[in-house]
């Protein structure tokens, strides 16, 4: 299950990229109609031209998170969280396969216990008359 969530952010992420980095703003209406006019205008230069205008500290920080010595180290983490959790899981469905089987050999204890109570009462009605 975790690894068809990570599929699907992935592609999800990448479909988006796509769509950002390739398709021209709308040349009739929208906010972004100034850019259309420009030549090889994409959605992509619009956010470019938003960042520039932003505080030099705020610049440097969402330009580092647009570089791969970002993206790479958030990739492994997700992956090595993914499988934590599917260890964690394996680890539950072990338990489960154990107090299954505890819970089973308690029931054929109880069984036993009462067969020999039984038992010893059939013995003691049997002496006693």
């Amino acid at each position: 299950f975790m690894l068809v969530l990570l599929l699907s952010f992935i592609i999800a992420a990448g479909l988006l990229g796509y769509m950002i980095g390739t398709i021209p703003p709308s040349q009739s209406c929208g906010p972004y109609r100034v850019y259309s006019n420009q030549t090889g205008a994409v959605m992509f230069n619009v956010v470019t031209n938003t960042v520039q205008n932003w505080p030099t500290e705020a610049r440097d920080v969402f330009e580092f998170l647009g570089t791969v010595g970002f993206f790479i180290p958030v990739v492994i983490l997700l992956v090595l969280l993914m499988y934590y959790y599917w260890l964690r899981g394996q680890g539950y469905k072990k338990t489960e396969e154990l107090l299954q089987e505890q819970l089973k050999m308690e029931g054929r204890d109880k069984k036993y216990l009462l067969d020999r109570v039984n038992e010893v009462l059939t013995q003691n009605a049997d002496l006693l008359s």
